[in-house]
């Protein structure tokens, strides 16, 4: 389920799981196969009550009409795969064999939490490691030193404490820059959320869609004029209201996604900025022989590459191009 990570800049920072959107995109998809089903035993009903004769005059094409019933469940079936994705699609009558847009959206919400469990974390430690680092360089005086040695020691050890103090900010913005960018995920995700949350509530069944509602309607209806009557009710409702349903959500996947492109695009700006600020200050302290003592590179003070790059904990490239 859902974690929240509270941050000084960003506020509350949520990062959902599949365990919070499952039991919605699961329960969508089976309100679709349910639909399919009542229809389908609709239409069944109302052929068991009709006498036959009338399947063959003219203006009934019981073929036909079998057809535009099928063509109904595939469009159905067809729509809720362009909305859900081939995941939760599977168990339709007609599975959906290809991706939706929604599928990348998603993938990028679950990263919410390894990002900020991970490089979020990482960061801070690392921008912890630094004002310690600048701190002690500051506090480093031997008493005994006079003249002009003593005042390059001591010159040298105020420009380390800067430059630390200079990293530990570019450490602080990194995190920052993390947390920014998984407030804008929780955003999106709060949007996905709530759009199928309101296609649920459209999805509620009147009482007038019950199946025994349905069945006494297409009696009455035979009662009063024979397999006319049944030909003339209105089938496949609930497919068709799915159908309708579900058929806009795409359009607001695209939406979500081109926000989505936007703030990685300015992530990626600030990442390589940020890079480049660190790249830079650690040669800075390599060519000035920095890397002993209370250098700011050394593997005990330092910060490991593969961490200070870190974007995700995962390899996926769409991540990795969008994160720190």
């Amino acid at each position: 389920m859902s974690v929240t990570f509270s941050t000084v800049r960003n506020g509350d920072v949520i990062a959902y799981t599949r365990e919070d959107f499952d039991p919605l995109l699961s329960w969508l998809s089976g309100a679709l196969s349910q639909a399919i089903e009542l229809d389908r035993a609709e239409v069944e009903y109302a052929k068991s009550k009709m006498k036959g004769f009338l399947f063959f005059w003219d203006g009934y094409d019981a073929e036909g009409t079998q057809s535009r019933f099928a063509e109904l469940e595939r469009g159905a079936c067809a729509a809720m795969g362009d909305a859900l994705g081939k995941e939760y699609t599977t168990n339709l009558p007609y599975p959906f064999g290809g991706t939706s847009r929604l599928d990348g959206l998603l993938k990028t919400v679950y990263f919410v939490g390894p990002n900020m469990n991970g490089p979020h974390k990482q960061w801070g430690a690392h921008a912890d490691r630094l004002h310690d680092i600048g701190v002690r360089a500051q506090g480093i005086t031997i008493d005994s030193w006079q003249g002009e040695a003593a005042e390059s020691y001591r010159r040298k050890a105020v420009e380390r404490a800067n430059d630390a103090f200079f990293m530990e900010d570019l450490a602080r913005h990194n995190q920052w820059a993390i947390e920014a960018t998984s407030f804008l995920q929780t955003m999106i995700a709060e949007k996905i959320k709530a759009a199928l949350e309101a296609v649920k509530e459209k999805l509620k069944w009147e009482k007038k869609c019950d199946l025994a509602v349905r069945t006494k309607k297409i009696d009455e209806a035979v009662a009063r004029s024979g397999d006319a009557g049944a030909i003339g009710c209105d089938f496949y409702m609930r497919t068709v209201a799915v159908w309708d349903a579900v058929v806009g959500l795409p359009d607001v996947w695209l939406a979500l996604l081109n926000e989505d492109l936007d703030w990685q695009s300015s992530a990626r700006r600030v990442r390589d900025v940020l890079k480049e600020a660190v790249v830079a200050m650690e040669q800075r302290h390599a060519n000035a022989g920095y890397a002993d003592g209370l250098g700011l590179i050394d593997k005990d003070n330092g910060v490991d590459d593969q961490e200070r790059h870190a974007g995700v904990s995962a390899d996926d490239q769409h991540m990795k191009d969008s994160l720190f």
